[in-house]
């Protein structure tokens, strides 16, 4: 079992990792969750240096709960001022002026799901990144990696 804490906080993700060890006695449990990890361009070679901790920045998300990617941006020392669609929204043109004209200067931070759809519409000089975000483990890792091991040689055979 793997437990990933969203929007959870490490106290809340232990909480449900114990319960899952109690309903599910002898079942390794992962826990783990999701963290910053770069700032990329969005458009390819573009792109002077990537916000740093204290720069303000418009962070654009059409996520069902945007709050951890605002959440993990301010981890890295970021001023965020949040612009939330709804999930899967799909931009169009005017929206993306309306961004630049909200970020007044200030550099576009977004999903990765987001860059796919706003890289087409943004203008190649505009100073926008991507989130890149990795998995952390705070337990079960090794678990999980035996099982995964298991699960590849007995799908070979």
């Amino acid at each position: 079992l793997v437990a990933t804490r969203k929007s959870a906080g490490a106290e809340e993700g232990a909480r449900i990792a114990r319960e899952l060890r109690t309903l599910a006695p002898g079942v390794p449990v992962a826990e783990c969750w999701i963290a910053p990890a770069s700032l990329e361009p969005v458009h390819p070679g573009g792109g002077g240096p990537p916000p740093a901790a204290g720069d303000a920045v418009l962070a654009v998300a059409a996520l069902a709960d945007p709050r951890p990617f605002a959440e993990n941006l301010r981890e890295r020392g970021l001023a965020v001022e949040l612009a939330s669609f709804p999930d899967h929204h799909p931009f169009d043109a005017a929206e993306a002026a309306a961004l630049l004209r909200r970020a007044g200067g200030r550099p576009l931070v977004m999903t990765h799901k987001d860059a796919v759809k706003l890289r087409e519409i943004l203008p190649p000089a505009v100073d926008a990144w991507v989130l890149r975000q990795t998995v952390r483990f705070t337990s079960g890792e090794e678990a999980l990696l035996r099982a995964l091991d298991a699960a590849v040689d007995g799908a070979l055979r």
